[in-house]
């Protein structure tokens, strides 16, 4: 029985060793040409939305995150960089996504980052 939980205990650690180097290595996955790509994230407020944009915005990315409440988007500027703009946005009221497009659409022509790759699917 002994044997048994000894092997069970060492695959479980040489499991965990593997999960660890995995998130470690993908941690510092770099993205070539950082300052030339751009996403758009919606649902920035809080939650997963908040923490993608948090973490590209980290990466070097130039960030553009959707909020739905003011509040929401002040909290977020001021936790991240100047590469990360918010824009306000419902995304269940075609003007606002409208808005949100036009505002996208003038900030990568800003930054030498043309806009002919979005999809006008509205």
């Amino acid at each position: 029985m002994f044997v048994v939980a000894a092997i069970f205990s060492a695959f479980v650690c040489f499991l965990v060793i593997c999960i660890l180097v995995t998130k470690i290595i993908h941690s510092r996955a770099e993205i070539p040409a950082l300052a030339k790509r751009a996403v758009f994230i919606t649902g920035c407020d809080t939650g997963f939305g908040n923490l993608l944009a948090k973490t590209l915005d980290r990466k070097g990315l130039r960030v553009f995150a959707g909020c739905l409440t003011e509040d929401g988007a002040r909290t977020l500027r001021e936790a991240s960089s100047t590469r990360l703009r918010t824009v306000l946005v419902d995304i269940t009221k075609k003007q606002t996504v409208l808005d949100a497009y036009a505002f996208v659409a003038a900030n990568l022509d800003e930054n030498g980052i043309h806009h002919s790759f979005i999809l006008k699917c509205l």
